[in-house]
Formats: C-alpha cells, sequence, structure tokens
C-alpha cells in the first residue's frame, strides 16, 4: 500500500510545469516588442519548443498582465506609417423653427357600421370600448 505523502510526491513530479514558462520573459519581450505570434513560435523551435500559434498566445495573454507590472525594460515599438485621414465633408444640421405651441385637437373616435350578433348584451356600444 502507498501512503498519501509518496502518492502526492509522485504525482507532482508527473506534473511538470508548462515548457512555455522557461521562456516566459523572452516571450513576452518578444511580444512587446511586437513580433508575430508565428515569429515567436519559430523563436521557441530554435530553442528545441515546438508550440503552436494559439498557445503562444494563449500565454502571452494570460501572464501579459504580470509581465508588464514586472518589466522595467523599454522596448521601443516599431514604427509604422502615418496614413492621412481623408478629408470629410462635414454638414450643417438643419436649422429647425420653433412654431407656437397649438391646441390638442383631441381624436374623434369613428363610428362603426358594425352591428352586435343576438347574443351579445343589448347594453353594451362596441363604440366605447374602442
Amino acid at each position: 500500500m502507498i501512503s498519501a505523502d509518496e502518492f502526492l510526491k509522485q504525482r507532482c513530479q508527473k506534473q511538470a510545469k508548462g515548457k512555455l514558462l522557461k521562456f516566459k520573459n523572452e516571450i513576452l519581450k518578444l511580444r512587446k516588442a511586437g513580433l508575430t505570434l508565428l515569429e515567436i513560435c519559430e523563436f521557441l523551435k530554435q530553442n528545441n519548443v515546438v508550440v503552436s500559434q494559439v498557445a503562444v498566445s494563449k500565454f502571452c495573454t494570460k501572464h501579459a498582465e504580470e509581465y508588464e507590472k514586472d518589466s522595467k525594460v523599454i522596448v521601443p515599438k516599431k514604427k509604422t506609417e502615418q496614413k492621412p485621414i481623408a478629408d470629410k465633408v462635414v454638414e450643417q444640421p438643419a436649422q429647425v423653427k420653433i412654431e407656437p405651441e397649438q391646441k390638442a385637437v383631441e381624436p374623434v373616435k369613428p363610428k362603426s357600421n358594425w352591428t352586435p350578433p343576438p347574443w351579445a348584451p343589448k347594453d353594451m356600444n362596441i363604440d366605447d370600448l374602442i
């Protein structure tokens, strides 16, 4: 029979830390520098670690926040060309004239040509219900 302590010791030995954790700072540094996920995968492949772009993306998402807190290194950002913004034509809003208030007219209930069926109560008027 195996004791609980021995079982936990065996279990902990089998569960190795993720293979990306060894390269945590390097991966996050490369990502912050603007490298694509594919380029980071190539870097890892050169270090004998084969992972998918999705795995790198999830890793970066999970660990990016704590890297920004710990990081004191300023990484230059890639220069991007600034495209001129197209001239936009701004239309002036139409001026609205405010008319003096008019008295509200109550709608007139139209009389219907409907006749109640013989089984309907005589004291009810359908026009009052509309």
